[in-house]
This record gives structure tokens, sequence and C-alpha cells, in this order.
């Protein structure tokens, strides 16, 4: 090649060096991830390059980081320009590797050091926990009325004594369990007409009868529990199967028109009349909210049925409490949020937030069953609330 052909083809690959067209996946710089990185570097003659300079050139202290092993290379052929202005035809290098962090031995774990903590370990003391602590105990979905009535009442009354012996457990592990939360989660009965079209035909008591049977069973608990608990707060959630709908099966009065909120007043009235055997139960029904929000042994509990969530799937009550914190609603302020409606448990906790789906107490849904191809697990939810938060979990 001629002189001026090899100072055309300089000038060429001057102006590729301003504007590099490296080959693809080979451009020079450092991609870190915040644990570790790839470098790659500039084209260069020398085949084991200086990785600190290249560090330093890319703004990465060889005192904090390293390159490790393996090592990528790869060569092209170029030309460069002499330092007394010739052209030159050369081999140009890219090298590509991995970089970290590097980590001083003073801040690096002694290993040795922690397995001989591990051997010489001896457990500690048991200590009692501070602070009164609550149980909760959720009756969700107990629909009444529904196929399989008998099976969900004789669930139901096995729960009352189980709940006196989980709390007597748990108060001679050391647990001070003090006041009762019973929370009737809504759908306590499965109403006659407006859910689904087989629901006429399917149930197995009238309304007057499931409200009552309800209304026994609510009764029948509080009398169980009112000698093993100093105090008992009886809570309830509307649910939709006791709303008061239409023939079209549509709610038409207001959101509290609901056979829930009612047979729960009317258990109230009852054990007011017995101030004597039931003066330490108090009865919560919300009068302008779907949910009921309680300072339960100094942690805020919300309580909602949970047809009012979106229907946005695994999401649908997180997506709902967030937007209660932005209504700055009551419900909001939890930190612990029960629900039911969909019949299977759940347990999910997101930063300081639990939220728990119970499962249901009646015997299962047949639709769920069809449309899933999985069966509810009926049961009985339960755990303690104190004043640093819940523990304590088990389905009776």
């Amino acid at each position: 090649m001629d002189v001026d052909g090899l100072l055309a083809k300089a000038r060429h690959t001057d102006a590729r060096r301003e504007r590099p067209n490296h080959p693809r996946g080979w451009e020079p710089g450092i991609a870190w991830g915040g644990v570790e990185g790839t470098v790659v570097s500039e084209p260069t003659e020398v085949r084991d390059p200086e990785w600190d300079r290249i560090l330093q050139h890319f703004q990465f202290d060889p005192e904090h980081f390293e390159v490790v092993e393996p090592i990528e290379v790869r060569s092209w052929e170029g030309f460069i320009k002499t330092d007394d202005g010739k052209i030159e035809k050369t081999t140009l290098w890219y090298h590509k590797a991995k970089i970290v962090r590097r980590f001083d031995d003073a801040v690096r774990a002694d290993i040795d050091a922690l397995i001989r903590e591990v051997k010489g370990h001896r457990p500690a003391k048991r200590q009692a926990p501070t602070g009164e602590v609550a149980m909760v105990v959720n009756y969700a979905d107990l629909q009444i009325g529904k196929e399989g009535t008998a099976g969900t009442v004789q669930r139901v009354l096995g729960s009352f004594d189980a709940v006196v012996q989980r709390a007597k457990d748990l108060r001679r592990a050391g647990v001070p369990v003090g006041p009762l939360y019973m929370i009737q989660n809504g759908d306590g009965s499965e109403n006659t007409a407006g859910h689904y079209a087989m629901q006429t035909y399917s149930v197995e008591l009238s309304r007057v009868e499931q409200l009552r049977l309800v209304r026994r069973l609510l009764i029948k608990g509080v009398k169980t529990f009112a000698p093993h608990f100093e105090r008992i707060v009886l809570a309830v959630t509307p649910g939709n199967h006791p709303e008061n709908r239409n023939a079209a099966g549509k709610a038409y009065t207001d959101f509290l028109d609901n056979d829930d909120l009612e047979v729960v007043v009317q258990v109230g009235e009852v054990l007011a009349e017995n101030p004597e055997a039931y003066g330490h139960v108090s009865v919560v029904v919300p009068d302008d909210e779907l949910t009921v929000t309680l300072d339960v042994c100094g942690t805020v509990v919300a309580f909602a049925h949970g047809h009012q969530f979106p229907r946005k799937k695994n999401e649908f009550a997180w997506e709902w409490w967030d937007g209660q914190s932005r209504g700055m609603k009551p419900a909001g302020d939890a930190s612990i949020l029960v629900s039911a409606h969909r019949h299977h448990f759940i347990c999910q906790q997101r930063g300081v937030r639990t939220w728990f789906q119970c499962p249901t107490n009646d015997s299962g849904s047949k639709w769920y069953e069809m449309t899933t191809g999985e069966a509810t697990m009926p049961g009985t939810l339960t755990f303690t609330v104190g004043p640093d938060g819940w523990d304590n979990l088990r389905i009776l």
C-alpha cells in the first residue's frame, strides 16, 4: 500500500477512534450491578493489561475494586500511528473480566470465631412475654343454611372447646393471654336468593331459620368463653350474602342493611340482660363502615369481609389496604388486616404489615372447587396479638 493510502487508512482509523465502533459485546467500560460487574478494556497492543490503570480510567478505585478470573481475550488486526508519525499494522487486544468489591481482612467475617461461637452457644434462660396479649378468634363464612349446615354447626361447636383449650395451653406456656376478641368476619348466613342461580333450590333453611341458628351459635360461643377470659369483645363485619337484596340480586338500601349486623346486635341485647354473667362482654358493630378497626392490646387490627376488595388476583387486599391509607380511613392505620370471603387461608407480610385471609367455617364451596379444581379446607383461624404484633397462629 502506498503512503497516501496508509495516511488515508490512518485518518479513517482516527475517525473511528473518535466515534468507536467496537465489536458487539466488547464495548469498553464497566457494567456494575451493585455486588459485582464486568469490565472491558480499551483496545491495546499489550497482551497483559494494567487492570489498576483501567479501573481508575473508569473511575473505580483499585483500593476498593479488583478484577478476578476468568479473563476473556479477543484480538483484531488494526493500524496505529507511531511516535514518529508512521502508520503501522498491529494486533489490538480486548480484555473482558469480572470485577468485585474488595473486602479488607479487618471487615471480613472470622469463620473460625463464628464456628467457636456456634459450638459454645448455650440456650438462654426462658423469658416470659411482657405485656398483655389478646387471643383473636375469627369465624368466617359460616353461611348457615347452605348445603352441609349440620357439619358446619358441629365444626363451630367443636371450635369453642378448642379455643378454651388453646388459651389454657398458651397460658401454661407463659403467654399472658388476657382478653378474647371473637370476630364474626361476615357471611354468617347463606340467605335464600340473589347470589347464584341455584341458591334458592339448594339452601336447607329459610332466612328466619338461618338467623336464629347463627344467633344461637354466637350466644353459645360467648357462654363457653365467658368464664375463661377477663374480657370479651364480640365484633362483626358485614358480608355480601346477608345483604338486603332485591329480586335482581342487588343490594338496594345501604351497605349496613345486613343480617350479619342485625344478628350481632340481637346477641348484644340478649347478653346485656344478664350483666352479672356477661358484664365483661362488649359488642362492636360498625355504624358507617364495612370494616371494623380495633386497638388490640397496643396493635391496630382491621377486619373486613373482603367482598369490597378489587378483583385483582393476589393483589386485591393490598391494593384496597393501600387505598385506605391514602384516604386516611381507619383501616389504613392498621398493621394487621384480617379478611374472609374467598374461603381459603392466606398469610402474607409486606414490611411491618400482615394480611390474613381466613379459612372458611362452612363445609366447602362446590363452585370454588369446580372453577379452580381445589377444595377449601375449613377451620377457625386464631392467633394472639400484643404490643409487639401477632404470634401463636393456629387454625383450629
